[in-house]
């Protein structure tokens, strides 16, 4: 992982796709496809950017990220003072980080998604003992 990572957490699945929603309240549809296996709902993710140099992969959307899994290629643009990934298939997210000197608009990106078993664990025990709190059941 790098600086350029975002966090969130897979919400539920639907169709094609897994809709993961990050901490900041932004909504992506990821394809099913190129998820990591064995992923459910509930679990913490972590989006990470990379700029991309040279040619263009191709007319696909889907780019190899090692033995990590797929990631998904993209643009960066930049709106009203902010970093936006638009990705191959139209889907916008506001990026929060600050990008490296190196990023311009219209910078090729690839964006991987890689589950982050520990923070998923850590917001278990924050809802577990939210509702402790809840309930009374301690």
């Amino acid at each position: 992982m790098s600086d350029e990572t975002v966090r969130g957490v897979i919400d539920r699945f639907e169709e094609d796709y897994a809709v993961v929603v990050l901490d900041d309240g932004q909504q992506i549809n990821w394809p099913r496809s190129i998820l990591p296996a064995d992923v459910r709902p509930g679990m913490a993710v972590v989006l990470d950017l990379a700029l991309v140099a040279g040619p263009p992969e191709g007319e696909g959307d889907v780019v190899p990220f090692g033995e990590t899994g797929s990631g998904w290629q993209g643009e960066l643009t930049t709106e009203e003072g902010r970093w936006v990934v638009r990705l191959a298939d139209g889907q916008e997210l506001h990026w929060p980080i600050t990008m490296t000197a190196m990023a311009q608009p219209g910078s090729r990106v690839n964006l991987q998604l890689q589950v982050d078993a520990e923070d998923t664990e850590a917001r278990r025990k924050r809802v577990s003992d939210l509702l402790d709190d809840i309930f009374g059941t301690k």
